[in-house]
């Protein structure tokens, strides 16, 4: 048993006997009718006592709640599902509106920002709310981008366009959380993103 459960456990100790010494229960003396007996209860815990010690325990997972991995898991999988989401999104929109997107990756501050192009030489912000770029959770890291044409790039910045006829050059972008990564790859010959376990 660890330190940080020994504690735990001590801590929902005092809190559970300091309830019951709090706590007066209600008795009904048949005779009289319903009162109130100011008394200790000496048989078990009360309703309320044991509501109150699940409250205070669901209270300390929930600062406990960041360190558990299977939410670490979750974290990830969630930013992974929403760059890939994303990039099917500029593919899609890049072919159907006829409009040229450059995508640029910042791998150390963990941000994607997005830029439109009518022409394809010419690039501005884009004015879509949701194109305006993309950060990742704090806890989620950048690995790398490995571009195609560029190689693997893990500092400064190093960008993709979307072309509305061919799409982008094949490229593959590493996300780290803690020590589990994920593979964000995209195909232009299928236009499918697909999010892979591990560093592929």
């Amino acid at each position: 048993m660890n330190i940080f459960t020994r504690k735990c456990r001590n801590i929902a100790l005092a809190m559970l006997t300091d309830l019951k010494a709090c706590f007066y229960i209600l008795r009904i003396n048949r005779s009289k009718g319903l009162f109130l007996q100011l008394s200790h209860s000496k048989t078990g815990f009360t309703l309320l006592e044991l509501l109150s010690v699940i409250a205070i325990l669901g209270t300390v997972l929930l600062v406990v709640f960041p360190k558990i991995h299977f939410f670490e898991d979750y974290t990830l999988n969630a930013e992974a599902r929403r760059v890939a989401g994303l990039l099917r999104y500029l593919e899609e929109s890049a072919s159907a509106k006829k409009i040229y997107y450059r995508v640029w990756f910042y791998p150390e501050k963990e941000l994607f920002k997005i830029e439109t192009s009518i022409d394809g030489i010419e690039f501005n912000k884009s004015q879509e709310p949701l194109l305006r770029g993309l950060s990742l959770k704090k806890s989620v890291e950048m690995e790398d981008v490995v571009i195609s044409s560029l190689g693997r790039i893990n500092e400064g910045e190093a960008a993709v366009v979307f072309n509305p006829i061919v799409g982008a050059e094949p490229f593959v972008i590493h996300l780290k959380m803690g020590q589990r990564l994920l593979t964000i790859g995209y195909n232009p010959y299928s236009g499918k993103v697909k999010v892979l376990k591990g560093y592929v």
